[in-house]
């Protein structure tokens, strides 16, 4: 969970500490207790399940599950699922070694 370091009203700024995988951000777009009225039609379900799944590839099942437990356990109807705003913390076959700091070249220091 991200911490607040501190604000600046004036400038209407923060600053928040680094959040690490996993987590679930971005609740801007979320409504409690009731679904969207577009979320009721089944095309439109469908259209927004073959977007996780294109989104997510392997892990959209889990992050379906996720989804599942905040609609059924705290009526909250997330409509933001993007890689960006969900991370399992589950390795990425396409890119293990994401969070890895690139390596710094000091040779322009030499």
């Amino acid at each position: 969970m991200p911490v607040l370091e501190g604000h600046d009203v004036y400038l209407r700024v923060i600053e928040m500490t680094f959040v690490r995988p996993p987590y679930l951000l971005d609740f801007g777009k979320a409504t409690l207790d009731h679904p969207p009225s577009y979320l009721c039609d089944e095309q439109d379900k469908r259209r927004f399940e073959s977007l996780g799944r294109s989104e997510f590839g392997d892990q959209w099942p889990q992050v379906n599950a996720v989804l599942f437990t905040l609609k059924s356990s705290y009526g909250i109807y997330y409509l933001d699922p993007r890689p960006q705003n969900i991370c399992l913390g589950l390795p990425d076959s396409e890119n293990d070694d994401w969070m890895k700091e690139p390596p710094i070249d000091y040779t322009e220091y030499e």
